[in-house]
């Protein structure tokens, strides 16, 4: 055992457990009225509060109020509730008001009075005193006329069964409960206690207390059975809590000299009793302990009376009183607290740690109870060992120190501020070694690091860093002068490796530097890789070669050094707080990190941290820099403001479990109209969010229904379809979406308590985000199908306008030809006759006739072909060129020859195109004609994939001479106009062995 000078008076500190801090909620809060008669909680998780002024959902942030007044969100026929008289199952909520039962539809919203009529006169309606739900799920009503009081069995929504009746008293005193065999307990003023079967049959009565009330004998006595059926008593005439076995009518007092009767137990998850009088709270544990939190619960605020008692679902104590609610956490606390001063902000401030070769553990306190203290486990002590007082150097020689480091080899432990100090565990005295000037220094933290080999590794600064051999005294400067660091910097932390010692600084980051003294990396807010801080607090190296780094501000760092990555987690990871000054490794898998602002278990394969905070039992919220250990038995101590929090960790380990996250409601806001909608989204069943396209924005709200600090609660989303990662957005229960573009989202959401125990569900809400009508697929499609209607109708139009035309072509064509065709051949024939009989001198004038008739029967012939839709094809062209060839230079004894090439004869041509080509035609074979004296004509048509081309050559002697020759026709300007109108070129080539015109257009 490491012995040490005893102080010369007695002053041990015992461990402890804090009791719980206590929340509130108050009418500051929102509460609709602070007087609280009843609580409940629905299957949802939400909580229902019954006050003088009616009823509050309470959803850990949000009130929705149920009254009789204009305020209201719901309204109520009736809103004074009496004590304990809200009763929930399942959807369904009874609640007693201003003694009248109701029933409350939580799906609608809707309430139904129910009226339950005296079994003596059905028309007069009895006055509900209590509700009560059996430990086999019956519900019970009592209730009274001006004779008689009754308990009734609620047997649906509109039907109660009277059970039992008894007389009435002068008050309507009553009370009932039932054990666990279903066994109907009552208590009246004449009567007494009463014992019935669940039919109502008497088993045993008894005046177990009498008391005069003005001048009125009273045995009218409260009481509460447990789930082991104790009977508690709470006589009026005695501020006393009595049990009761009624096999032997023996009664046992458990507690005396109360300040008030008993008015209000309940019982909690472990079986434990609770007991309130009118300001007093008093918990009886299952090793018939008591616990008194009466002060703990009077300092959020002052009350005069607690009403109800209620246990949530996460273990909440809520405690209603005429001021407001008070929430008080009664889960099991597995810390056990050294050298804490209780109702103190500042107590015993801790700093380093060690522990000897024997097991025990030594933490020096800087202030307060200022020396080394012995924390003796198996007796809850912290024992003092070499305190300041009673020191034998005139100042406590560890004052300043920060840091202890065990010498196995010198069974010793070392220490430094302005000095070398170093402790045997053999002996009483303690050693000051000489060192080197200006390696320490008094108000720096002064790492010190016992070697595997012995040597020691300390100095304040860079520069000042070495290796000290104690039993040499030499000194060997770890770090060259030459380094290009800033040597001058403050060291803060040593850790050693097998080959190598990490170093971390106030202002140059972390160093990994050999035992030679080479840096062989260095690790900054502006390497690569780059640390969140460069002001180092801590190191852990865990069994996977990972370095985890604590930094002043910027949380913790996974450094890989292998693969040269650091992962960084911060406050928005859900760790407590961003500084970080103490990290220890449990198990593999999990870290312990101590903050400035709670403890935190770091899950390492998930990356959760799960937090613990004053109220879950530490010490103090705050901890403090270089006070953290771990002792050979695994258990864990980390020292703060006020004391040492030690524990073992497999005692804490585990994710608890939390209820689902539960939607609440959302709204949306029009800017068109200025109105903003809200809607219920507790029952929401997985349809989809629609959202107008005039809605200029819209809010979800949610909650995890964990009260203990809901405040400090933690949520992601993740807008799937829009984002594609979770987004933090801290403790708001909600999001705000403005304008979100046309389409379908999916909102996901998952939370975390203020311990970062994460929620076994996350919430998935489909949303549409709808278009305006005239960006719908519908209002595109009919106006497609509109434009297609109207492109239809016009195309409809044209194509009867084309055939009336056709017709009307059709028509004129079959008219001229038929009826003046008919007179112009009818014309040539007389002309020709009479030619053949007409005097010489008249010949000549009826010759010019016939010609004039002739030609004018050729060119209406072409004038009837070119309007005619039924000659249409290439073919019909080709026929009409050759019937015009006929008709113009068989007369004249001209011959021709015909050459096609390869023609696409069925190809329907366009009017224009034909009447063109043939008035070309036309025009050419007419100058051969009239105007040269050829014998003979080539013609030929051809059609390429380049060109269509149409060749006509004579073999006229005079030509050269005529298309030299200056003439006021407009034949050959027709041609070339005609040939620009499609679109191709015209050529005329005479020479003395005739003429040559060439046309090209664009190939058919």
């Amino acid at each position: 055992m490491l012995v040490f000078v005893c102080s010369l008076y007695l002053s041990i500190s015992l461990s402890s457990q804090n009791l719980p801090t206590v929340d509130a909620i108050t009418i500051e809060d929102g509460l609709g009225f602070r007087d609280v008669k009843a609580i409940a909680q629905d299957m949802q998780g939400l909580m229902w509060l019954g006050t003088q002024q009616g009823l509050n959902r309470f959803d850990g942030y949000n009130f929705t109020y149920y009254n009789k007044g204009p305020l209201g969100d719901h309204p109520l026929p009736a809103e004074d509730f009496d004590e304990e008289g809200i009763i929930i199952q399942d959807s369904a909520i009874w609640y007693l008001a201003n003694k009248r039962l109701f029933y409350l539809d939580m799906l609608t919203n809707e309430v139904t009075p129910i009226t339950v009529a005296s079994p003596k006169d059905a028309a007069s309606p009895l006055d509900i005193l209590q509700l009560h739900l059996g430990k086999r799920g019956r519900l019970w009503v009592v209730a009274e006329d001006s004779d008689h009081q009754y308990v009734l069995e609620v047997i649906d929504q509109l039907q109660l069964h009277t059970v039992i009746e008894n007389k009435r008293g002068i008050r309507d005193f009553t009370s009932i409960a039932t054990d666990t065999l279903g066994n109907i307990f009552w208590t009246t003023i004449d009567r007494g206690l009463q014992q019935f079967s669940p039919d109502g049959r008497l088993l045993w009565e008894a005046k177990v207390d009498t008391f005069i009330w003005y001048e009125n004998r009273m045995h009218f006595t409260p009481f509460f059975i447990d789930s082991r059926n104790r009977l508690f008593l709470f006589p009026k005439s005695k501020n006393e809590l009595w049990t009761l076995d009624i096999s032997t009518g023996e009664r046992e007092i458990v507690k005396k000299s109360l300040d008030t009767p008993v008015y209000v137990a309940l019982e909690d998850h472990r079986g434990h009793i609770w007991f309130a009088t009118k300001k007093k709270l008093l918990e009886l544990n299952a090793e018939q302990e008591w616990t008194d939190y009466s002060e703990e619960i009077s300092k959020p605020f002052d009350f005069t009376t607690i009403n109800c008692l209620f246990e949530d679902q996460m273990q909440l104590l809520w405690i209603g009183t005429d001021n407001g609610i008070l929430k008080l956490p009664i889960k099991k606390q597995p810390f056990v607290n050294f050298l804490h001063i209780p109702k103190v902000e500042w107590g015993n401030t801790t700093r380093g740690f060690f522990e000897n070769t024997a097991g025990e553990v030594f933490v020096m306190c800087e202030r307060g109870e200022e020396g080394l203290h012995r924390l003796d486990w198996e007796q809850g002590q912290a024992i003092p060992e070499l305190m300041a007082a009673n020191s034998k150097t005139k100042e406590f020689p560890f004052g300043f120190s920060n840091f202890f480091s065990f010498d196995s080899k010198r069974k010793g432990v070392w220490s430094a501020n302005e000095q070398l100090i170093f402790l045997p565990e053999s002996s009483l005295g303690l050693t000051l070694v000489p060192i080197k000037n200006g390696l320490l220094a008094g108000h720096s933290p002064n790492p010190i690091l016992v070697q595997e080999d012995g040597q020691l590794i300390l100095g304040h600064s860079l520069q000042h860093l070495s290796i000290f051999d104690p039993d040499t005294g030499k000194y060997k400067k770890l770090i060259p002068a030459h380094s290009s660091l800033s040597t001058d910097d403050q060291v803060k932390f040593l850790l050693e490796t097998k080959d190598a010692i990490w170093i971390g600084t106030k202002n140059s980051g972390l160093l990994q530097v050999s035992k030679k003294g080479e840096i062989l990396q260095h690790y900054s807010t502006s390497s690569s890789p780059a640390i969140s801080h460069n002001h180092i607090l801590c190191l852990e190296k865990d069994e996977d070669g990972i370095l985890w780094i604590g930094t002043f501000g910027g949380g913790v760092n996974r450094l890989d050094p292998e693969k040269q990555s650091i992962n960084i987690y911060t406050v928005k990871n859900n760790l407590a707080n961003n500084n970080v000054v103490g990290i220890l490794g449990y198990d593999r898998d999990y870290l312990w990190i101590s903050t400035y602002n709670g403890l935190s278990c770091f899950h390492k394969p998930t990356e959760t941290f799960q937090n613990f905070f004053q109220e879950d039992g530490l010490s103090h919220y705050e901890f403090n820099y270089s006070s953290y250990f771990k002792d050979s038995h695994g258990r864990y101590y980390f020292g703060g403001m006020n004391g040492v929090t030690a524990f073992s960790p497999q005692d804490i380990i585990g994710q608890a479990p939390n209820p689902p996250l539960q939607l609440t409601h959302w709204s949306q806001f029009s800017q068109q109209v200025k109105q903003l909608e809200k809607e219920d989204l507790r029952f929401f069943a997985g349809d989809k969010l629609v959202i107008k396209p005039s809605i200029s924005y819209f809010q979800i709200h949610w909650t995890l229904p964990n009260y203990l600090k809901p405040d400090k609660n933690q949520y992601y989303t993740l807008l799937e379809g829009l984002e594609e990662d979770w987004t933090y957005i801290g403790n708001q229960p909600s999001i705000r979406y403005n304008r979100l573009p046309v389409g379908e989202y999916t909102l996901h959401i998952k939370g975390a308590d203020s311990r970062g125990n994460w929620s076994n569900n996350q919430l998935s809400i489909p949303i549409q985000i709808k278009p305006y009508f005239y960006n719908t697929w519908w209002f595109l499609m009919l106006c497609l199908l509109a434009i297609s209607l109207l492109i239809y109708s016009i195309f409809q139009y044209r194509w009867r306008q084309l055939l009336k035309m056709e017709h009307m072509r059709l028509k004129i064509s079959s008219n001229l030809h038929d009826e003046v065709g008919s007179m112009l051949s009818g014309l040539a024939m007389q002309a020709e006759i009479m030619e053949m009989k007409a005097k010489p001198e008249d010949k000549a004038g009826l010759q010019y006739l016939t010609d004039i008739s002739r030609q004018a029967i050729s060119k209406m012939r072409d004038l009837v072909w070119s309007i005619d839709t039924r000659r249409t094809k290439v073919k019909d062209l080709v026929e009409r060129m050759q019937e015009h060839t006929e008709e113009m230079l068989i007369p004249k004894e001209i011959s021709f020859q015909f050459q096609l090439g390869h023609l696409p004869l069925e190809k329907t041509l366009p009017i224009d195109t034909r009447q063109q080509l043939q008035l070309i035609f036309r025009e050419a074979i007419t100058n051969i004609v009239k105007h040269t004296d050829s014998s003979q004509v080539f013609i030929v048509l051809k059609n390429t994939s380049s060109a269509f081309t149409m060749s006509i050559q004579d073999n006229g002697s005079e030509a050269m001479q005529k298309w030299e020759r200056p003439s006021t026709g407009l034949g050959v300007e027709n041609m070339k106009m005609r040939a620009e109108k499609l679109g191709g070129t015209i050529a005329f080539t005479p020479s003395l062995e005739g003429t040559i015109v060439t046309l090209s257009i664009a190939p058919f």
